[in-house]
């Protein structure tokens, strides 16, 4: 079951990475699964081309990390938490001093 849950993990990142890949790129670093949860550590790679806040478009290359913990039931997604560095993504478009 657990490499099952993985698989279908993978594929939601697989889906967001599709699309404009030069502006848009989810590589998985690493995933878990235990029981009914999956934890995958993702990095986002991307161009800052549209206001983000009071953030005026950069034009940088930014990589944005974050965890996924995923709770499935019966090869579902039932639960969801995601947590990710925008510290570290506002310090590389400039938008802190």
């Amino acid at each position: 079951m657990s490499e099952r849950n993985k698989a279908i993990a993978r594929s939601e990142f697989e889906v967001w990475s599709t699309g404009e890949l030069d502006r848009m790129r989810i590589e998985i670093e690493d995933q878990v699964a235990e029981g009914d949860k999956v934890v995958t550590r993702w990095v986002a790679t991307m161009t800052h081309e549209g206001r983000l806040g009071d953030a005026e478009p950069s034009g940088n290359r930014v990589a944005l990390s974050g965890t996924t913990i995923e709770r499935f039931e019966d090869g579902k997604v039932v639960e969801s938490w995601r947590s990710m560095d925008t510290l570290g993504l506002l310090r590389q478009i400039g938008a802190l001093g």
